[in-house]
């Protein structure tokens, strides 16, 4: 299961790492985060993470919650380059920090516009450095990974004693609890003594086979209709255009 390995893991949110608890406190990888997690409340946890990781012997990365939530949305509204540039560039920099060989990152799962830019941006510099590259479901149940891919994922069972201490650091977590609620009420806890890391190709065959638009979408225009919103941030319109442009961009030495 990648232990005591070279392996960055970057996710957009500070509390994601909770996803892969017991596998973290294996691995000790660097973690580089995203955002500052302060979403629409503008109250940031980049500190509840920040201490989690130093419980687990794990270390930030050089890229550590430099945007907010806001920032980040608005960028990929205006498709602003040189923000996610900067972006890239302190995935890179993180990967050179602890000696990467391979990327773990959010999956895109069409839920979340930062987690699927999450994906793409580690994806990206992923196949800049020649790493491998492994994701892990955020919305999806722990163990969802297509048929095709399962024999090349690598699996973690947790013991009771470790599920024990994932369930003390999700409920030490306040700023997760309505979270821990929600998965509680819909998958039940114990579900979440695997955890999986699969080969990143899981995103894109999952998302090829997704009817209709991706779900934040749908919650985009249910905001707008509240007026919580002004405009719908579109995957075709926005996020598309936006990363093709990237690739196109010479990575800088």
């Amino acid at each position: 299961m990648m232990d005591q390995d070279s392996t960055l893991l970057v996710v957009a949110h500070p509390g994601h790492e909770l996803r892969l608890h017991g596998w973290i406190e294996r691995a000790r990888p660097m973690v580089a985060v995203i955002t500052d997690g302060s979403g629409g409340a503008g109250v940031p946890r980049l500190e509840a993470t920040r201490g989690l990781l130093a419980k687990l012997g794990a270390r930030p990365a050089p890229l550590f919650g430099p945007c907010t939530d806001r920032e980040l949305y608005a960028a990929a509204m205006e498709g602003d380059l040189v923000f996610f540039q900067r972006l890239l560039d302190g995935i890179r920099a993180s990967a050179v920090a602890c000696g990467a060989t391979r990327l773990v990152s959010d999956a895109a799962e069409g839920f979340n516009p930062a987690h699927d830019l999450c994906h793409h941006l580690a994806a990206m510099v992923a196949e800049e450095e020649g790493l491998e590259h492994f994701d892990f479901p955020l919305e999806a149940r722990p163990d969802a990974c297509p048929q095709e891919l399962a024999h090349q994922s690598h699996v973690l069972r947790l013991d009771e004693a470790a599920l024990a201490r994932k369930r003390a650091a999700v409920e030490s977590y306040t700023e997760l609890q309505e979270e821990l609620a929600r998965a509680d009420s819909e998958i039940g806890f114990a579900a979440f003594g695997l955890e999986r890391l699969r080969p990143a190709a899981a995103s894109r065959l999952e998302a090829g086979r997704r009817t209709g638009p991706p779900y934040f979408e749908i919650h985009g225009e249910r905001m707008v209709a509240e007026g919580r919103y002004r405009e719908v941030l579109k995957e075709s319109a926005h996020l598309e255009p936006l990363l093709a442009r990237l690739r196109m961009v010479p990575v800088r030495a």
